[in-house]
């Protein structure tokens, strides 16, 4: 078993609600929207994410004595979970942590195709950018 198993939705998910907004209604705006980053700024961010969440998974590895992760395989099984419908996956996360601020509306979710081209591909060279260690 893997430890980056479990922590890869999260990941998937933090980066599908990019440009959540702290409005009045309190509830998440979909990537996309005004407060979303784009171009330079989306890239940076979901590098930067990305490279974090690759140290994070080989500290656990470290810890658990299990060797070191291939980044170039998380990042390619994140890109494979990015790509599916979330629904079913949010029902899940839904399930468990019940209601309050870490449900989320299946609404926010917006799948892989909806997100507009330029951003996919930026998303998707940032994501391999981080797993061959170039940001």
């Amino acid at each position: 078993m893997r430890l980056f198993q479990f922590s890869l939705p999260a990941l998937a998910a933090t980066l599908i609600l990019t440009g959540c907004s702290d409005n009045d209604s309190g509830s998440a705006e979909v990537a996309g929207g005004t407060g979303a980053p784009q171009g330079q700024a989306l890239h940076l961010e979901v590098c930067a994410d990305m490279n974090e969440f690759l140290d994070d998974m080989q500290s656990l590895q470290d810890q658990a004595g299990l060797g070191p992760i291939d980044r170039r395989e998380l990042a390619d099984d994140f890109m494979d979970f990015m790509r599916r419908d979330l629904s079913d996956w949010a029902a899940e996360w839904n399930e468990t942590v019940g209601e309050g601020e870490l449900a989320i509306r299946e609404d926010d979710l917006q799948l892989w195709e909806e997100v507009p081209a330029d951003e996919r591909e930026i998303i998707e060279r940032a994501v391999y950018e981080a797993a061959d260690g170039r940001c």
